[in-house]
């Protein structure tokens, strides 16, 4: 077996669909779980980002003038406002 390589999904996908045999390779159920490993820590970060992103707003709405400011920048680098 070879040694494991940190690849991108996409590329670990397309190396392996052609190749993989019942004997040798990933397992489709390794494959489908680690797809959904994948998809549970994107819907953490997401839910995580809301959060903060709900946290910082409420925390916006009750600031002065220069901590507005200070906010809304950091809302800017933070992608929230264009």
């Amino acid at each position: 077996m070879k040694p494991i390589q940190a690849v991108g999904f996409e590329t670990f996908f397309i190396s392996h669909t052609n190749t993989q045999t019942q004997t040798e390779g990933v397992s489709h159920m390794q494959i489908a779980r680690c797809v959904q490993n994948i998809q549970r820590a994107e819907t953490v970060s997401k839910y995580k980002d809301e959060q903060n992103k709900k946290h910082h707003f409420e925390k916006y709405q009750n600031a002065t003038k220069t901590e507005k400011l200070k906010l809304f920048h950091s809302a800017i680098a933070e992608g929230w406002v264009n």
